[in-house]
Parts: structure tokens; sequence; C-alpha cells
């Protein structure tokens, strides 16, 4: 076993299924299946975040991702320690798609301002800081872009601070790029466009997931090597993963 910085547990969201990578669980879903419903039935998903209806897609996506990551790694919900306990996210897409759904309002709606609700979700931290308020992480939180393997650069640059004594642990988590639609621009002009509507949770329809992410858990615990298996597509690496835990290849 080596020393040093751990991949305690991963939780994974993709088109069609969603897992944990320690424990080798994978679950499918509806292609297109709303956030909202396809988790029900999930003790990993018993306690609820606060304010769930406001979300934006990629708030839904990372605070399932962090659930998975989270129960996958056995630190629960809310973790034991989680003062101790940051995060790092990454992904070429960054907050574009909220961006784009807060301009259309303002063009589409003629406001002086758009609304205050997809305000909220105008940085890329937004979706990290949702996660961290419901699983009471208070270490630090930090969004980071690297042109080249931005998961490794992620993970190594939450490593280095768990070496350094900054964070008991870290979460990193890796957003897809846009996903099926979530950062593309659409083609549709704006003129005649009809307003974008504020629904609660309840009321929402389902419609497709416009990201997907990869939440990996970091600890000096037992576990994967930081630096094993960061290259290629969200599903080499988890498959990488996955293998390592079931083989004891670590």
């Amino acid at each position: 076993m080596r020393s040093g910085v751990n991949i305690r547990g991963a939780g994974w969201i993709g088109p069609r299924e969603h897992g944990r990578v320690r424990k080798g669980i994978r679950a499918a879903h509806a292609d297109g299946a709303d956030l909202n419903t396809i988790w029900k039935g999930d003790p990993v998903f018993a306690r609820h975040a606060k304010n769930f209806g406001r979300f934006d897609a990629a708030s839904r996506v990372a605070y399932y991702a962090a659930a998975l990551a989270l129960d996958d790694a056995g630190w629960g919900d809310p973790p034991a320690d989680g003062q101790g306990l940051g995060m790092v996210g990454t992904g070429a897409a960054g907050c574009l798609a909220s961006n784009l759904d807060y301009f259309k309002d303002y063009v589409s709606c003629g406001r002086t301002l758009a609304r205050g609700n997809l305000f909220v979700y105008t940085l890329p931290t937004s979706p990290l800081a949702e996660a961290a308020i419901h699983f009471g992480l208070e270490g630090p939180l930090l969004y980071a872009l690297s042109p080249e393997r931005p998961l490794a650069a992620a993970l190594e640059m939450a490593a280095g601070m768990i070496r350094r004594g900054e964070a008991a642990g870290m979460l990193v988590m890796e957003f897809a790029d846009g996903g099926r639609d979530g950062a593309r621009p659409s083609k549709e002009p704006l003129e005649g466009r009809p307003p974008l509507a504020v629904k609660s949770a309840r009321d929402e329809p389902c419609r497709p997931m416009p990201c997907e992410a990869l939440c990996a858990v970091l600890s000096a615990q037992a576990g994967v090597p930081v630096e094993q298996a960061t290259e290629g597509s969200q599903t080499d690496v988890v498959a990488a993963w996955e293998r390592a835990f079931r083989t004891g290849d670590l």
C-alpha cells in the first residue's frame, strides 16, 4: 500500500446510470429522467437538501454526486467531521449554462435585472457551495481549471491541501463538458421566445439532465492512490478505479 493521499470512494452520474465505485454499485435510470424522481427509494438520499426546488441542474447533479461519493467512502450524511472537509470542482463549461439561462431571462422578459433565483447560480462555485451547505462541509472550497488533464490537476490540488494540513479530507468533483445540452447555446432566436419559468421541484417536468459529474473523496485513509488512473474519459477513470478497488491493486 502506498503512503500519502488516497481516493477513499467515489460517486458518479451518467446519462443513464449512477453508481458508487468502491462498493461496485451501479443503478440504471431512464434516459433523461428528472433528477427529482430517479432517486426515490434510495436511502442515500433520505435527507433531502433544503431549497432543492430552486437548484439549477448543475447544483442538483453536484448534490447527488457528493451524496454518492460520501456514502461510498463510508463517511455518512452528514460526515462526522464535516468541519475538516473541503471541495474542489473542475470542468471546462464552468457555469456557462446558468449564465445563459440568466441572460436569456433578462432579454426575453425585458427586465432591468433578471430573476435573483437564476443569478444565484452564475458562479462556478455555486453548485459546490450548495452541496457543502447541505453536507456541513466547512473546509476550503474552490473551482479550478486546467487546460490539460483537469481531473488530475484538481485531484493533485486537493491532495496538496490535505498534505499541508489545510483539510482533513477533500471532495473533488469534475463536471462533464456541459453534458448533452447544458452548456451549448440555443440556436433558437431570442425574439418571441417565452419567458423562462421558475418552478418548484414538484411542478418541474421531466427533462434531460444537462450535465453529469464524477466526485471522489480524498483522505489519508486506505484507497486508490490519488495519482492512479486519471487519464481518459470519466467512464475510463471510473472503470479503472472500480478495478483497483475490486482487485486490491492499490
